[in-house]
């Protein structure tokens, strides 16, 4: 047989009960306070402890009293006295700058050497001692693919035959970007076209070797450049730009 067990008792307890209970005694001792038996500070000893004067509570509707000394017959003004008209001041004219150089508007004055905006610095001309020099990153990376998969045609030059997709994939540079760059290898000298497209097959390029193509260069005074964004021959006092034509080398 199982037991039964015994049902709690649930019923809440009272605040009476709580207070009553010998287990708490003491410990709600500070909930039966009452307000009456409050300790009373004594301030005046406190003053005195400290060395603060006491000085009172002043009255509330009492004025403070002035002492005024007494003038002395040398001191004393005359019965008449001539009226005093004061002197204006002289008026500064403000220039909306301060002895620390910095204007009213708190923004200081652009240093003297800053360029002025919208104005950028020449570039530098430099002599191209390179084939690469005188190239971008899209025209030497053509030049080194067209070179690297042309064949041979005599000891300064390589020949190859080559559509713009193929050219796009070897040089890994989009189609467009070959365009120009082939166009810009051209006029500067480094390769040249000696067959056209046709339906069968892609153009035809002659590339030079480094040596020649510094050669031809030399030879038609594409010998410094300016870099901006691309690569660029200039004239080597004047920095006005110059190219040559493909087919004689010469100047344009």
């Amino acid at each position: 047989m199982s037991r039964s067990r015994r049902k709690l008792d649930t019923t809440p307890i009272s605040y009476d009960e709580v207070v009553d209970s010998p287990a708490l005694q003491g410990m709600v001792s500070f909930l039966q306070v009452e307000p009456g038996k409050l300790p009373q500070l004594d301030f005046r000893s406190i003053s005195t402890q400290t060395g603060i004067p006491d000085t009172g509570t002043p009255a509330p509707d009492s004025a403070p009293v002035v002492s005024t000394p007494a003038a002395s017959p040398a001191s004393a003004a005359p019965a008449f006295a001539a009226p005093v008209t004061a002197t204006p001041a002289t008026a500064i004219p403000n220039s909306g700058i301060v002895s620390s150089g910095i204007p009213d508007s708190g923004i200081p004055d652009p240093p003297l050497f800053a360029p002025p905006l919208g104005i950028s610095q020449k570039p530098r001309i430099r002599r191209a001692l390179l084939v690469s020099d005188g190239h971008s990153y899209g025209e030497q990376a053509l030049y080194d693919a067209l070179w690297n998969h042309a064949q041979p045609s005599d000891p300064h030059s390589r020949l190859i035959t080559i559509g713009y997709r193929t050219m796009s994939e070897l040089a890994r540079l989009t189609v467009n970007n070959c365009k120009a760059n082939i166009q810009a290898l051209a006029l500067k000298l480094a390769i040249e076209e000696v067959a056209s497209y046709s339906h069968s097959q892609g153009r035809t390029y002659r590339v030079y070797s480094p040596e020649a193509t510094l050669e031809r260069r030399q030879t038609a005074g594409l010998t410094h450049i300016i870099k901006t964004r691309g690569v660029q021959f200039v004239h080597a006092e004047t920095g006005i730009p110059v190219s040559a034509t493909p087919s004689t080398g010469g100047l344009e």
